[in-house]
């Protein structure tokens, strides 16, 4: 996150009124450090100015729940030592599966309340009719929650005003709540929350991808950003896309995802890789197998032949 992006946003939105806060993560600062970011803040601001947040797939491990930090209270402004502080440790974690800082949130509320509804947006219904907890709070998972609505801003966010964080990709986005607009949560928000462990997986490989220059992949992400802005909503697609394509193993959905994004968009579609897909998915062949036998100066054909004018798929 940048400092004077994270900075515009607290001189934009936030009122007198408000309060400020920073969301923690306690499980990605246990995969890297003995939570210095959440003790720093607690010894600045105060062992009260820290609210554990409920999360019930947790209930067993409660030092790992999420902490929503206040920063400021109405009619008081953040210390932009502290937002300095949380800025850096958000930027450290652009490439990590997992983020210290889950977002920095502006409401009227004080912290129980917001505590409360974090914990309740995890619940979504699921297809069989019931209800599942996610921890949606996570930025890969909220940026899919977010996609799941028509438009965002009818995501199930008020009583947070504004919430900022850093997406997949590195870029930033915020989230705008709205009073009295709660629409019912749409049905795939469930399924796309199940494809998180297959989405951080494929992210994981992109990135390892661009580590690479030298290797043939003419669809390589070329961008300012680590991955596109909303990458985990870009592979959840492709996840998804490739299941219709017959395809059910995790190697396989994520190897011809992975091929997609560095190739062709349209690879699948390709007469050779389609007879591929076929075989993977009448299981007499997995596909990572087979793509592995094509090397550069073949992926350089079937490429080229998907970008002749007269190819119409």
């Amino acid at each position: 996150m940048n400092l004077d992006t994270l900075l515009q946003f607290i001189t934009d939105q936030h009122g007198p009124g408000d309060y400020c806060y920073a969301l923690l993560d306690p499980l990605a600062m246990a995969e890297r450090s003995p939570r210095a970011l959440a003790k720093t803040l607690r010894d600045t601001l105060g062992q009260d100015a820290v609210t554990p947040v409920l999360r019930p797939d947790l209930a067993h491990a409660p030092q790992h729940r999420p902490l929503l930090a206040c920063l400021a209270a109405p009619g008081a402004s953040p210390s932009r030592s502290l937002l300095e502080l949380t800025a850096r440790a958000a930027q450290a974690d652009v490439r990590q599966r997992k983020r210290q800082v889950c977002g920095w949130l502006i409401s009227e509320q004080p912290a129980e309340v917001i505590a409360a509804h974090l914990s309740q947006m995890g619940h979504l219904p699921t297809a069989a009719g019931g209800t599942k907890y996610y921890p949606v709070f996570e930025p890969v998972r909220l940026e899919l929650l977010a996609a799941a609505f028509e438009r965002s801003d009818l995501g199930p966010w008020w009583p947070i005003r504004h919430w900022l964080f850093t997406t997949s990709g590195g870029a930033t986005a915020t989230l705008h709540g709205q009073p009295n607009k709660r629409p019912a949560t749409p049905p795939q928000a469930s399924r796309l929350q199940d494809d998180v462990p297959l989405v951080q997986a494929l992210l994981s490989a992109w990135r390892e991808l661009l580590m690479y220059p030298g290797l043939y992949a003419p669809e390589r992400w070329q961008g300012p950003s680590v991955l596109p802005p909303v990458a985990a909503i870009q592979a959840g697609r492709l996840i998804q896309q490739a299941r219709e394509l017959g395809l059910s193993t995790t190697a396989d959905l994520l190897s011809l995802s992975l091929h997609r994004l560095s190739l062709h968009p349209r690879l699948h579609t390709q007469p050779q890789v389609a007879a591929m897909l076929a075989r993977a998915s009448a299981g007499q062949s997995p596909l990572d197998a087979q793509l592995s036998q094509y090397n550069e100066a073949r992926w350089q054909a079937v490429v080229a032949s998907l970008t002749q004018p007269e190819y119409q798929p």
